[in-house]
């Protein structure tokens, strides 16, 4: 990376952001990027996945399911990492449930 850039990325621009978080009027469940004066949101999506019973999770079985797995028809935004163990569990459970 040029010095010239290097010498942007100063620590005054990200405590400028990290103290905004710590704002009363700030908003919650955010993650605020920052760095040589740009701010950014990020927010993190998840494909809906597949779910491999225990029989069948290896790494084979994980890559023959790879474009399932990575298949963004179907992503959406988490707004908690809770979230991402519910949406597991259920899909656990549903197939639990199917070989009954």
């Amino acid at each position: 990376m040029p010095e010239e850039y290097l010498k942007l990325l100063t620590p005054d621009a990200v405590t400028a952001g990290a103290l905004t978080l710590c704002h009363e009027d700030a908003p919650n469940r955010m993650i605020l990027c920052a760095g040589a004066g740009g701010y950014a949101s990020t927010r993190l999506f998840e494909t809906e996945g597949v779910y491999l019973p225990a029989d069948q999770q290896s790494p084979e079985n994980v890559l023959k399911n790879m474009d399932t797995i990575v298949d963004t028809g179907a992503q959406r935004a988490l707004q908690s990492g809770g979230e991402q163990s519910e949406k597991f569990l259920k899909m656990a459970v549903k197939f639990m449930a199917s070989q009954q």
